[in-house]
């Protein structure tokens, strides 16, 4: 098996992993090929971060439970209890988790900036980002229906009306901002009416939506800090289980030696 530079990797049944020499706080590689299996074990785990964040972030709404395809909201200006990576604290805060894997095409409708304004993004599963919603997005503040797709969906099925973001994994989110005009207590009231204008449901279901469901989770600590140990190495491979395109390098996980591979070598560190 070859890198994406042509160097050659070594195959994990080369090595026995209990004969590496390690320290408590250091892994000193034996030879070259332990030296190679441990420089890939530090770019999977890098590469895998945002998967294990997305992760997090989801199993926290699990346990104030929420699900996928429902709207996770905090109808209030942050405090310490939320524990997502890089919050501000003068918005209103709103997200919706897709899977596409078993109900299809998810869509996310975002109001006209009228009464008030949402600023967003919509990731996959890695939190690559595949478009803006909002006045500086897609939309450009008119409001519109954005059509989450799972991988290799046939847009020639897709409706007029919709928006599509094509997305090469079948989860993924959108982070959603409500700008409040201050921070006068009604000001922000508005604000997180607004956000209640925001829907989510399958495009099957499009003919007779259901109405959207909105988790408070404003009085749960919501903690996606990625952790350093045994925990976030279960996250991560689970990860590379769940979704295809583990890294721009490598052939899709699940469907190639390389991605099967790379998913051993995250497990090392």
């Amino acid at each position: 098996m070859e890198s994406s530079a042509g160097t050659a990797l070594p195959e994990i049944n080369e090595l026995n992993f209990n004969q590496i020499h390690t320290t408590k706080a250091t892994l000193i590689p034996a030879d070259i090929k332990e030296q190679m299996i441990y420089q890939r074990a530090v770019e999977a785990a890098i590469w895998g971060l945002p998967a294990v964040n997305y992760q997090l972030m989801f199993d926290e709404l699990v346990k104030i439970k929420g699900n996928f395809n429902q709207v996770v909201i905090w109808p209030g200006l942050l405090d310490w209890k939320n524990q997502t990576l890089t919050p501000n604290q003068d918005v209103i805060y709103s997200m919706a988790f897709f899977n596409t894997k078993d109900v299809g095409p998810v869509v996310l409708e975002i109001p006209p900036a009228d009464s008030g304004i949402v600023n967003g993004s919509i990731m996959d599963y890695w939190q690559a980002a595949i478009e803006d919603v909002g006045p500086g997005g897609v939309d450009k503040g008119k409001g519109g229906k954005y059509l989450f797709l799972p991988p290799g969906y046939d847009k020639s099925k897709i409706p007029n009306d919709y928006i599509p973001m094509q997305s090469q994994t079948y989860q993924g989110y959108t982070l959603m901002r409500s700008i409040p005009k201050s921070n006068s207590d009604e000001d922000i009231r508005q604000a997180v009416s607004y956000s209640r204008h925001i829907r989510v449901y399958p495009l099957s279901e499009a003919s007779n939506p259901k109405e959207t469901t909105y988790i408070d989770a404003s009085n749960s600590v919501y903690d996606s800090t990625i952790p350093k140990h045994r925990y976030w190495k279960r996250q991560q491979i689970q990860s590379f289980r769940q979704e295809p395109g583990f890294t721009e390098q490598c052939c899709k996980a699940g469907k190639s030696k390389a991605g099967s591979q790379l998913r051993i070598y995250a497990a090392v560190l």
